[in-house]
């Protein structure tokens, strides 16, 4: 059995990896994958920065519905998708009206909100002003 494997191995090493052609939509939707990354990776980075870490609840809780919403965005291929699973994630996050105790909380749940606007608002622009 090992063996087959091996031979199938062989066959298919020096054989050229083949990019399947995307649609606008989701090279759209790559790009927009892409840009929630480093929104996340940035939001991340700022608060560590100012002190929060993963014992902080809120900070916690907001970086999980963030990094939750890149990982399952590996699957999503349709704008309309992604718009939905931002709203979900939305959902997850404090409501502005809510009292956190703290002015950082605040803005914790304030920055997550303004990723998912940022990311929301250029998927609803035209191709054509996409950054590459």
């Amino acid at each position: 059995m090992k063996k087959k494997f091996q031979d199938f191995k062989k066959i298919f090493k020096n054989r050229p990896e083949v990019d399947l052609p995307m649609s606008d939509e989701e090279r759209t939707v790559s790009k927009i994958r892409v840009l929630l990354n480093e929104e996340i990776s940035h939001f991340e980075k700022v608060y560590k920065e100012a002190g929060y870490n993963e014992s902080h609840k809120n900070f916690k809780d907001v970086l999980t519905a963030l990094k939750d919403l890149s990982k399952n965005s590996n699957t999503i291929i349709t704008k309309e998708a992604f718009l939905d699973a931002i709203e979900e994630t939305r959902e997850k996050l404090p409501q502005k009206e809510s009292k956190m105790g703290s002015a950082m909380a605040f803005g914790i749940g304030d920055g997550s909100r303004n990723i998912l606007d940022k990311v929301e608002e250029e998927l609803k622009t035209p191709e054509s002003k996409l950054t590459p």
